[in-house]
């Protein structure tokens, strides 16, 4: 991360506290973040200790009125093993906006992971990991510079909206969700419309329409997983529309959670399959110890396996 946005960030957090003589927010502020770290063993690559999407963070909220409140989070991604004190390396945005929370909902801009993205809920076992699902369907994006809407539960039901401006390479892009929660089962549909990555440092950005469906079951100590998706490339002449899917099984044994997933799509690239097994041992409320296994295949296979400890706090 830059010196610029370090001190972009210093500044929009002076504003948010609204330090002023003549007017003071009552801040609420919370720090938060996780460390995730595990040493990979690689079939084709170089076997390392890896740092998966370790976080830091503040948020809060500022009321303005009984209905009305500010809302902010600054979030940055972290690398506690390879990041040094170089904060270039050490330092990556995540998740950062500004915005009002009222009784109709939250309204907020700035940078933040698409409807589409958020949807899938718990419903990818191994989200995070090298065998992340995005490592086989579109959809997987934090929209940068953009307007959202997440709505109140509503009888267990939640809508969230985004708007990407256009940008000099890209039409604007939407997306949407619905979401239903009740005991034991969690269902999602959501659609992304022209959705890119929004960053225009990358000039060979891939534009989809997509239409995804997640589903987590639980019972007791078995839990079951699925997500469906049709994608279809825009930026590609002559594409066709794609589909792909995941499924994932899991059951609690005291302390440990054994976990399988299979996944087969054609949306990124052609006949990509994944499948992953792994076990965790919880060692406290936020914190576990886990082995996982990916095997991975398209045009050649590939073989990871992650010994890590992860930590939320």
């Amino acid at each position: 991360m830059s010196h610029k946005i370090l001190i972009q960030s210093a500044f929009f957090l002076y504003l948010i506290t609204g330090v002023s003589q003549s007017f003071a927010l009552e801040l609420d502020a919370k720090f938060y973040g996780e460390v995730n770290v595990a040493y990979d063993r690689v079939s084709d690559g170089e076997s390392d200790f890896q740092s998966w999407v370790s976080r830091v963070g503040v948020k809060g909220k500022a009321p303005l009125s009984e209905t009305i409140s500010i809302i902010y989070q600054i979030e940055q991604e972290v690398d506690p093993i390879h990041g040094g004190l170089n904060a270039d390396e050490l330092f990556s945005m995540r998740n950062t906006f500004v915005g009002l929370e009222t009784n109709l909902g939250k309204f907020f801009f700035g940078n933040h992971d698409t409807p589409m993205k958020r949807s899938q809920g718990k419903a990818d076992f191994f989200n995070d990991q090298a065998g992340d699902v995005k490592k086989l369907i579109s959809g997987e994006v934090r929209a940068k510079e953009s307007f959202f809407y997440h709505s109140p539960a509503i009888n267990g039901f939640k809508f969230q909206a985004a708007y990407v401006p256009s940008d000099d390479l890209n039409d604007a892009s939407s997306s949407f969700s619905a979401t239903y929660t009740t005991e034991g089962l969690y269902v999602a549909f959501a659609n992304d419309s022209k959705m890119r990555k929004n960053d225009v440092s990358l000039a060979k950005n891939k534009v989809f329409d997509s239409q995804r469906l997640s589903l987590v079951y639980t019972f007791g100590a078995l839990q079951i997983s699925g997500i469906a998706q049709q994608s279809k490339r825009l930026d590609q002449e002559g594409a066709d529309r794609e589909s792909g899917f995941s499924m994932g099984i899991s059951y609690k044994v005291n302390q440990y959670k054994l976990q399988s997933q299979f996944g087969q799509s054609d949306i990124l690239k052609p006949d990509a399959r994944s499948w992953h097994v792994g076990i965790e041992r919880k060692l406290a409320k936020t914190a576990k110890v886990y082995l996982y296994h990916w095997d991975y295949d398209q045009s050649s296979s590939s073989r990871t396996t992650s010994l890590g400890v992860e930590y939320k706090f």
